[in-house]
């Protein structure tokens, strides 16, 4: 897993965390089902899903700075200012 870029810098630490949490996870429901407790396997399973959900989550914040960002770029390449776009958007929607 290449999680350098998959996600937002500033998240990377967070990530790797949930990721491990989700990896140990995996192996706890493991444990539980070889000792027969399945109320255990299924809180790990809960809890499993909880750090998927999150890393998805984190994930598709990245997918939308990157999609933003060649949104700029290309604004650039064809000379669209940025604070041009948001000044006609304060102006005609109103601040908020």
């Amino acid at each position: 897993m290449n999680i350098n870029k998959q996600f937002l810098p500033e998240a990377l630490t967070a990530a790797t965390k949930e990721f491990r949490c989700a990896w140990d996870l995996l192996e706890k429901m493991g444990q539980e089902i070889t000792q027969n407790d399945y109320e255990g396997a299924v809180s790990a399973a809960e809890g499993f899903i909880r750090s998927s959900r999150e890393l998805e989550a984190m994930k598709d914040r990245k997918k939308r700075h990157d999609h933003y960002e060649n949104l700029l770029s290309e604004m650039h390449v064809k000379g669209v200012s940025a604070e041009l776009v948001i000044r006609y958007e304060i102006d005609y929607y109103g601040r908020t």
